[in-house]
């Protein structure tokens, strides 16, 4: 089924994923996610309330309420007010982050049009299926985005969670080796005819060598034979977007993301 751009763009807005056993706090005011693993990660993701004095108010009572002082506020398209980076500057908040919305057309034919990327020589690409294996990636991952080091503890609780989410088919995590080393890794979920691209990340001592390309590529053709069409990602001017654009994937749309420490105000 063919989708507009305007269609794409809405769904790519309303995806929103956080860690299993996140406190999550909802109504048709806003939604905001307390995440588990990490007290600087209270994320406010959705809102509709012209009232923005009051609504912050609630929200940093919420995040306080449970000890925590970090608040950032997700601006997507359709959000109410559409000018609420405005009203989060004149209270305190600063831009912390840009995402840009991207599209990949795969094609409805029996084989699918993969984006034109370059792909590593010698490595394999496979989906995750052991507790090993989605440790290694998550260890991948910190090394990637430049995250703190969960203890052994924590990342064999997650790494646990990827198999288990794993076992649907829908689901798609992959690992990226070389020389018998996990160097990238990331995942994809399936959603009707689009998929959805997440967590693409490569070790900073093999980046610029095509282990991207090939993780890009291997999701998108999983992807396809599982029926996508489609192929999103929400990605950063900083690291994935220019790739992504060179190989074809098209921008439709764009959210900023606004932080403020509340205790330190």
């Amino acid at each position: 089924m063919e989708m507009s751009e305007e269609e794409l763009a809405a769904v790519i807005a309303a995806w929103y994923w956080c860690p299993p056993g996140s406190i999550v706090f909802e109504s048709n005011r806003f939604r905001l996610t307390l995440w588990k693993l990490s007290t600087e990660s209270n994320i406010v993701d959705r809102f509709n309330d012209r009232d923005t004095d009051v609504l912050i108010a609630d929200v940093e009572k919420l995040v306080k309420s449970n000890e925590r002082n970090v608040v950032t506020w997700q601006c997507k398209p359709g959000s109410v007010p559409a000018d609420m980076g405005q009203v989060l500057i004149g209270h305190g908040y600063v831009p912390d982050d840009r995402l840009d919305y991207l599209y990949f057309d795969m094609g409805e034919g029996r084989w699918p049009v993969l984006p034109r990327m370059r792909i590593a020589d010698g490595v394999e690409v496979k989906r995750i299926r052991t507790v090993q294996d989605a440790m290694e990636s998550l260890k991948v991952s910190e090394w990637a985005f430049q995250r703190t080091a969960s203890s052994d503890e924590e990342t064999k609780e997650r790494a646990e969670n990827i198999v288990k989410e794993s076992e649907e088919e829908k689901s798609i995590s992959m690992t990226v080796s070389c020389n018998g080393k996990t160097v990238a890794s990331g995942g994809a979920t399936l959603d009707g005819n689009i998929l959805k691209l997440w967590g693409g990340g490569t070790h900073p001592d093999c980046r610029n060598r095509g282990m991207y390309g090939a993780l890009v590529q291997a999701r998108c053709s999983e992807g396809f034979r599982l029926g996508a069409r489609y192929a999103v990602v929400t990605a950063r001017e900083s690291t994935s977007m220019p790739i992504l654009l060179r190989a074809g994937f098209r921008r439709v749309g764009s959210e900023l993301h606004f932080r403020r420490k509340l205790l330190d105000a």
